[in-house]
C-alpha cells in the first residue's frame, strides 16, 4: 500500500511539472523586432473556435496579434510614454525629458478640449457606432490620423493623403543626440502649430521636416497612433499597379515617378484586431491624376466608404480636382466635412441627406471668394440648430465652428419597386429587361452613374452585352460584363473604354453587395 502511494505521489509530481513547462512556454516571447502576444483569456466557456482562437477543451484561448516591439518602442519614446524599449542612453537626458514633458502637457489639453468632447459628440448626434468599421477617406489630411480617429474610432482602414512626404523611421542608435535633440524640437514645433490651430500647414510642415532625420508625415502619424492606445504591426511601402491594387516595395524603389504610399497596419490594446492605415504623398489635381491614374483606380477599388475632410482649402470647389471630387460624391456612404470640403451645390446633385452643425456666416479673408449662399440659405433654412463643443476649422478662432454631416440619399420606394429591387441590391437586366438571380461573387465593368434608372436600348449601349445595374448611394450604376474573375473583365472594360465609357472600371459584388476588389479576390482563392 505504502508503495503505491509512493508511486501515485511521484505520478502527479510528474503530470504537474508537465503542465508547468507547457504554460510557460506559452508564455515566452520571441526575440528579435517581433513580439509574440499571447495573453491568454480563459474567461470565455463556449466551444466554438474563431479565427483569432484556439480550442482547449471546453474553453476558447483567444491569440493576441504580433506587433512590431521595436516600431512599438519607437512610436512610444517619440510619444511621451513610458512603454519602450532601447532608449536607456536617451530616456535620462534633459532635452528628452523636456520633450515628454510638453507632449504630455499638449495632449492632456488637447484630449481635455477638443478629442474628449468630440467622442461624446459623435455619440450624441449618431455620426458613427461600433459597427462603422469600414474605410475612411481624408483627403488633404496630412499627418492628421488624429481627427480622423477621433470622427471615426472604429474604421478598419484609413486613407490619407497629403502634399507632405511620407518618410522613413529613423535609428536613433545611429544618430547624434544633438540630431536627435532636433528632431524631436522639430517634431513638438508641428505638434504645437497643430494644437493651436487644429490643423497642418504644408508649408509649416516641410520647414519642420527639413530639421535633421524628422522626413515625413510617418513620425507624426505614429505619435498619434501612440499616444490613441495603438501598437504598430507593420510599416511598408506600396505602390499601386496598373490595375490599382497595392504591393509591396523596398524603399530602394521608391519613386516619384510612381504613385506609392506607406502603409501601417496596427492594433489597439486588445491586439485581437488588425487596422490599416495607408497615406499617399499625392497631389490629387487633374494633372497629376491623369499622369497617374492608378490612384483613382485603388480608390474605386475599394467599393464604398465614409469621407472626411476639413481645413481643406476649398480645393474640391476647383474645377482642376474635379477628378477626386466625382470620386468621393460617387463614392461615399457618408461625408464629415467643413464648408471647405465638397461644395454644397455637388452634394445637393448628388441628392445627400445633409445635417448642419454650429455656424455659417462667413468665411476667414485669406477664403473670402469661397463663401457658398446656397449653403447659408440652406442653413438658415433648417429648423433646429445644433451647437459644436469643440473648436475646429479655419473660423475656430472665431468661434464659428461649422459641420456638415452628409448621408447617400436612398432609393425612393417607387423606384425600388419599379426595378424589383432594394437598395445595394443587384438586378441584372437586358434590353428585353429580365432578371435573373443574384451570383455570390462575380466581376463586373462599371461603365456610368445615374440618377435615372437605365435604358440599354440607347444606342450608346450598343454592341455592349450583359448589361445590367445595381443600386448604391442613392444611385444606379450601369454595369457590364459577367465573369467569375477579375482578370476576365480586362477586355470587357477595354471595349467599354473604346465605346465612350472613359471612366470604366472593374468591381466586385458578392451576393448582389458592391465588395473592394480586394475584399473579392481572397474569397476567389
Amino acid at each position: 500500500m505504502k508503495k503505491f502511494k509512493f508511486k501515485l505521489v511521484w505520478s502527479l509530481i510528474f503530470v504537474l511539472t508537465i503542465s508547468l513547462s507547457v504554460f510557460s512556454a506559452c508564455r515566452e516571447t520571441r526575440s528579435g523586432n517581433k513580439e509574440k502576444i499571447s495573453n491568454l483569456d480563459l474567461s470565455d466557456d463556449s466551444t466554438k473556435t474563431s479565427k483569432d482562437s484556439i480550442q482547449t477543451g471546453s474553453k476558447k484561448v483567444k491569440q493576441k496579434l504580433e506587433v512590431d516591439s521595436q516600431l512599438t518602442s519607437f512610436a512610444n519614446f517619440i510619444a511621451g510614454l513610458e512603454d519602450f524599449q532601447g532608449y536607456d542612453n536617451l530616456k535620462d537626458k534633459p532635452f528628452y525629458k523636456t520633450h515628454k514633458a510638453e507632449v504630455i502637457d499638449g495632449w492632456n489639453k488637447h484630449e481635455k478640449t477638443a478629442l474628449n468632447p468630440i467622442n461624446n459628440w459623435i455619440q450624441d448626434v449618431s455620426i458613427t457606432n461600433s459597427t462603422d468599421t469600414g474605410t475612411l477617406f481624408y483627403p488633404f489630411s496630412g499627418p492628421d490620423f488624429l481627427y480622423g480617429h477621433a470622427f471615426f474610432p472604429h474604421k478598419s482602414k484609413y486613407i490619407m493623403v497629403g502634399l507632405e512626404k511620407d518618410g522613413t523611421v529613423p535609428d536613433f542608435s545611429k544618430i547624434k543626440e544633438s540630431d536627435v535633440q532636433i528632431y524631436l524640437d522639430g517634431l513638438r514645433s508641428s505638434l504645437r502649430y497643430f494644437n493651436k490651430v487644429g490643423y497642418f500647414m504644408t508649408k509649416q510642415m516641410n520647414m519642420d521636416f527639413s530639421k535633421s532625420v524628422l522626413n515625413g508625415n510617418l513620425h507624426l502619424i505614429m505619435l498619434y497612433m501612440a499616444r490613441t492606445g495603438h501598437s504598430i504591426i507593420s510599416v511598408t511601402k506600396q505602390k499601386v499597379n496598373d490595375q490599382g491594387q497595392l504591393e509591396e516595395i523596398p524603399q530602394s524603389s521608391v519613386s516619384s515617378k510612381i504613385t506609392y504610399c506607406v502603409q501601417i497596419e496596427f492594433t489597439d490594446s486588445l491586439r485581437e484586431r488588425k487596422r490599416t492605415l495607408i497615406y499617399f504623398p499625392l497631389d490629387l489635381s487633374n494633372g497629376n491624376m491623369t499622369a497617374k491614374p492608378q490612384f483613382i483606380k485603388f480608390m474605386k477599388s475599394q467599393g464604398s466608404f465614409s469621407s472626411y475632410m476639413k481645413s481643406a482649402s476649398y480645393i474640391l470647389h476647383d474645377g482642376s480636382f474635379s477628378l477626386v471630387r466625382d470620386v468621393v460624391s460617387s463614392l461615399s456612404t457618408d461625408i464629415l466635412q467643413d464648408d471647405t470640403g465638397l461644395p454644397y451645390r455637388i452634394l445637393k446633385a448628388n441628392k445627400y441627406e445633409m445635417t448642419f452643425y454650429g455656424n455659417y456666416y462667413r468665411t476667414i479673408k485669406d477664403f473670402k471668394n469661397s463663401f457658398q449662399q446656397d449653403l447659408k440659405t440652406a442653413f438658415d433654412k433648417q429648423a433646429t440648430k445644433y451647437k459644436i463643443p469643440f473648436n475646429i476649422g479655419y473660423s475656430a478662432w472665431l468661434t464659428e465652428m461649422f459641420l456638415i454631416h452628409a448621408k447617400a440619399a436612398t432609393i425612393s420606394k417607387e423606384k425600388d419597386q419599379s426595378s424589383n429591387s432594394d437598395v445595394n441590391k443587384e438586378v441584372v437586366s437586358t434590353k428585353e429587361n429580365t432578371e435573373t438571380s443574384n451570383i455570390e461573387l462575380v466581376f463586373k465593368v462599371q461603365i456610368k452613374s445615374s440618377d435615372k434608372k437605365p435604358d440599354f436600348t440607347l444606342p450608346e449601349f450598343a454592341g455592349l452585352s450583359n448589361l445590367s445595374y445595381y443600386s448604391d448611394n442613392g444611385m444606379y450604376r450601369y454595369t457590364v460584363g459577367n465573369e467569375k474573375n477579375h482578370d476576365a473583365c480586362k477586355a470587357i472594360k477595354d471595349q467599354a473604354i473604346a465605346k465612350g465609357f472613359k471612366d470604366a472600371f472593374v468591381i466586385a459584388l458578392k451576393n448582389g453587395k458592391r465588395i473592394s476588389i480586394e475584399e473579392a479576390t481572397k474569397s476567389n482563392k
